[in-house]
C-alpha cells in the first residue's frame, strides 16, 4: 500500500504534465542539452506518444503495487489464525501431589542411662524416676495443624515393676506420621547430634527395690541419685 501511494503522488502530477504542459516539462528537463533547443524540440505526436508511454506505465505500477507486494508481506510476516490452531498444545499438568507413606517403625538404637531418683510420696509409697541422655529432638511434636504425635520418641521398657529387681532400658524409637517430621529423621540418633537430658517416670516401687539395666549387659545396676542429676533438656557434658 505504501509504494502504491508513493507511485501516485510522483505519477500524477508528471501525467498532469506530460498531457497539459509537455512543452514546459520538456524545457526544464531536456532543453539545456541541445545548442539549438527550438531546433530540437519534439513534435505534438512525440509529446502525445510520451504521455501515453508515462500513462500506461504508472497505470501498471499502481495495479502491481496494490496487489503484489502487501499480499507477499502479509503471507511472510503476520501468521494466520489456521496457522496457530495446526499446532498442538502443550498445556502443562502437573501430577498430584502424593499422600505420606509413613516408614516402619524403627529402633534408633538404645539411649546411655544416667541414674534413678525415688520420690517418697504422702501416702508413703516411692515414685521411681529414671534420667536417660536423649537427643534433642526426642519427644519434640513438629509443626502443623493439627500437631502430628513426636516422630522421635522414648521408648522404654520395663521388666519386674512391682518386685525388688526392676529392668530398665530406653530405646529411641524413629516413626514419622507426616512430611513435617520427617525433616528429623538425621537427628534421631541415640549417638549423633546435641544430647539432652530426660526423664521417665517409671510408677510406684518397693523401698527395697532396685533398678538395673541390660545395657551394656545384662543386670547391670542403674545408679541410685540422691536428687535430680539437673534441669532436662540440659545438654550433656562436653
Amino acid at each position: 500500500m505504501g509504494f502504491a501511494i508513493v507511485v501516485l503522488l510522483i505519477g500524477v502530477p508528471l501525467n498532469f504534465l506530460m498531457w497539459f504542459k509537455p512543452r514546459e516539462l520538456w524545457r526544464a528537463t531536456e532543453s539545456w542539452k541541445f545548442r539549438n533547443p527550438e531546433a530540437n524540440e519534439p513534435s505534438d505526436f512525440a509529446y502525445r506518444l510520451s504521455a501515453i508511454g508515462t500513462t500506461a506505465l504508472m497505470a501498471l505500477l499502481v495495479l502491481a503495487a496494490f496487489t503484489w507486494p502487501d499480499s507477499v508481506d502479509s503471507a511472510s510476516t503476520t501468521p494466520t489464525r489456521s496457522t496457530y490452531s495446526s499446532r498442538p498444545s502443550t498445556t502443562l499438568k502437573l501430577p498430584p501431589p502424593t499422600a505420606f507413606m509413613p516408614p516402619q517403625v524403627m529402633t534408633r538404637g538404645s539411649l546411655p542411662m544416667i541414674g534413678y531418683l525415688t520420690t517418697a510420696q504422702p501416702d508413703g509409697t516411692l515414685i521411681a524416676t529414671v534420667y536417660v541422655w536423649a537427643p534433642e529432638v526426642a519427644s519434640k511434636v513438629p509443626a502443623g495443624t493439627p500437631p502430628a504425635p513426636p516422630p522421635c520418641e522414648l521408648g522404654p521398657n520395663v521388666q519386674g515393676a512391682g518386685t525388688d529387681h526392676v529392668t530398665v532400658d530406653v530405646d529411641l524409637i524413629w516413626s514419622p506420621t507426616s512430611t513435617s517430621g520427617a525433616s528429623m529423621n538425621y537427628d534421631c540418633n541415640a549417638t549423633r547430634g546435641h544430647q539432652v537430658r530426660r526423664s521417665y517416670v517409671i510408677g510406684p516401687v518397693s523401698a527395697s527395690a532396685k533398678l538395673f539395666t541390660s545395657k551394656p549387659e545384662p543386670d547391670t545396676p542403674l545408679p541410685r541419685l540422691a536428687e535430680a542429676p539437673g534441669p532436662l533438656a540440659d545438654p550433656a557434658p562436653g
